[in-house]
C-alpha cells in the first residue's frame, strides 16, 4: 500500500486547471450530420412515394423537378413549392419530411458556427498558454523548437492563422494534454537529466563523459551515459529563470525531463553449489 501512490504521480506536472478552458463541440456534430443524412433518406423516400401517387399533371412535375434537384445537389425546393403542395392531402408526408429535413440543416449549420467559435476561442486560449512562464518552463526541457515558435504563436491573430499555426497550435496542445494527465510509476525518476555520447571506438563528442562501469547501455554503436540529478526544488526556480533569460541558454544545454531509467549494473555471480 506505500507504494501504490507512487504510480499516481504526473510526469508533466501542469496543474488541470491549464487544460480546463479547451472544449470541443464534435460529437454533437457528429450526432446532428447522421440526422440529416437520416432526414435526407426519409424525404427521397417521400419523394419516390409521391411521384407514385400523384397522376400526371403540372404538380407531378414540380414534384419530378424537385425531387431531381434534391437528388443530385442536395438543393432546397423554393418555398413556393412548399406552398403548393400544403393543401394537398396526399403530400402531408413529403411536406413534413421537407420541414424535418430544413430543421436538421439548421441545427447542423447552428452546431457548425458553434464549433468554429470554440475553436477559435480554444486557438486564443492555446496563444494564452503559450505566454504562461509554467509552459515556457515545461518546454525548456521537452522541445526547443516549439518552444521557439511560441512568441511569434502568440501575437499572430487567430483569424490568420495558416498551415504553420494550426500545427503549432496542435504541437502545443499535444504537450500540454500529455503533461496534465500523463502519470509516472515511479517518482524518483521524473526529474532532470543529463545526456551525452560517446562512441565506442573511442572517438568522443564535443561532451565527453567517463562512463563508469555498469552504468552504460549500448545503442547501436554508441554508449549512451545517463546519469540522474535530482537538484533540491528550491533551485528549479532560478534553473528555469536563468535558462528562460536567452535561448542561446537552455539551446547549449543537454536537459531534458522524464529521463529512462538506466540499467542496473550487474549482479554478481551466484556463488557455488555446495558440492
Amino acid at each position: 500500500m506505500t507504494i501504490f501512490p507512487m504510480t499516481l504521480i504526473r510526469n508533466g506536472g501542469l496543474p488541470l486547471g491549464m487544460w480546463a478552458p479547451l472544449t470541443c463541440g464534435m460529437p454533437d456534430w457528429v450526432a446532428l450530420q447522421n440526422a440529416e443524412q437520416d432526414s435526407a433518406r426519409q424525404l427521397l423516400k417521400a419523394f419516390e412515394d409521391a411521384l407514385v401517387s400523384l397522376p400526371d399533371s403540372p404538380l407531378r412535375t414540380s414534384v419530378y423537378n424537385a425531387r431531381k434537384d434534391f437528388y443530385q445537389r442536395r438543393k432546397l425546393p423554393s418555398p413556393n413549392f412548399e406552398v403548393s403542395i400544403q393543401a394537398e392531402k396526399d403530400l402531408v408526408k413529403l411536406l413534413d419530411c421537407l420541414q424535418i429535413w430544413h430543421k436538421t440543416l439548421q441545427e447542423k449549420q447552428a452546431a457548425e458556427d458553434r464549433f468554429a467559435q470554440n475553436l477559435e476561442a480554444n486557438y486564443r486560449s492555446l496563444q494564452a498558454i503559450s505566454s504562461d512562464a509554467m509552459m515556457q518552463r515545461a518546454l525548456l526541457f521537452a522541445s526547443h523548437d516549439l518552444l521557439n515558435s511560441l512568441p511569434a504563436f502568440a501575437e499572430k491573430p487567430v483569424v490568420q492563422f495558416d498551415k504553420k499555426d494550426r500545427r503549432a497550435a496542435f504541437s502545443l496542445l499535444q504537450y500540454l494534454t500529455r503533461s496534465v494527465f500523463k502519470t509516472s510509476p515511479l517518482g524518483r525518476f521524473t526529474t532532470v537529466q543529463i545526456r551525452s555520447f560517446r562512441n565506442i571506438d573511442g572517438v568522443t563528442s564535443s561532451h565527453p563523459v567517463n562512463i563508469p562501469e555498469g552504468s552504460s547501455e549500448q545503442i547501436g554503436e554508441w554508449l549512451d551515459y545517463k546519469p540522474l540529478i535530482t537538484p533540491n526544488v528550491a533551485l528549479l526556480p532560478a534553473i528555469y529563470e536563468v535558462l528562460l533569460r536567452e535561448p542561446a541558454f537552455f539551446q547549449s544545454l543537454s536537459l531534458s525531463l522524464n529521463p529512462c531509467i538506466v540499467p542496473a549494473p550487474p549482479l554478481p555471480p551466484a556463488p557455488p553449489a555446495p558440492p
